[in-house]
């Protein structure tokens, strides 16, 4: 007896490519990815925000940017699989919801990149390099700059606020499609 292959469900392949039907595995990767490092991202945020300036903070500041550049590298290659991949068709609903939908998605994936930015920007004009996960580190571009660093991490807080705002949205949506249509929600199901 041999082992099921993760890629095999009796007779059926898992399909990793997207279609006009819906989305393929890796779409569905890159997807549940992003969204755990967003949690993990905002959690560690908002943990950082209650430690008092020390060791334990700079670990947990550490910890967030490592996840951060994560994130990029995982968003980025969101990005160049979108652009040779399909679209799946829009849902059939009704015109004003489908732009609301589109309209979240279009302000999640702002505020990610603002916050992918305004990250990396805060760290380099406080005049840090940006530590990954202890393995190593990318040196700043830029020489410390306290206006800018205030003004990236005002964006960096205020964006993180906003996109709280909106991925919650996003999980309302989806539990929407849940209850009135399933055969929806199946398109980013993990498993589906």
């Amino acid at each position: 007896m041999t082992a099921a292959s993760p890629f095999l469900r009796g007779s059926t392949r898992i399909q990793v490519e997207d279609t006009r039907g819906g989305y393929g595995a890796l779409s569905l990767t890159i997807h549940w990815l992003a969204a755990a490092g967003i949690i993990a991202l905002w959690l560690l945020g908002n943990q950082m925000e209650d430690l008092p300036r020390g060791p334990e903070r700079t670990a947990a500041l550490d910890l967030h940017v490592s996840v951060g550049v994560a994130l990029f590298v995982v968003l980025a290659g969101r990005i160049l699989w979108r652009l040779f991949s399909t679209l799946p068709d829009s849902p059939d609903e009704a015109p004003a919801l489908r732009i609301f939908a589109r309209a979240v998605q279009v302000g999640l994936l702002l505020c990610l990149t603002i916050l992918i930015v305004s990250g990396p920007m805060t760290i380099w004009t406080a005049g840090h390099p940006l530590p990954v996960f202890g393995l190593f580190t990318i040196p700043s571009p830029l020489a410390e700059n306290h206006a800018l660093h205030e003004a990236f991490e005002t964006a960096h807080v205020v964006t993180s606020k906003v996109i709280l705002v909106l991925f919650l949205v996003h999980v309302l949506g989806a539990l929407k499609l849940w209850v009135t249509r399933p055969s929806l929600l199946r398109m980013v199901a993990p498993g589906r």
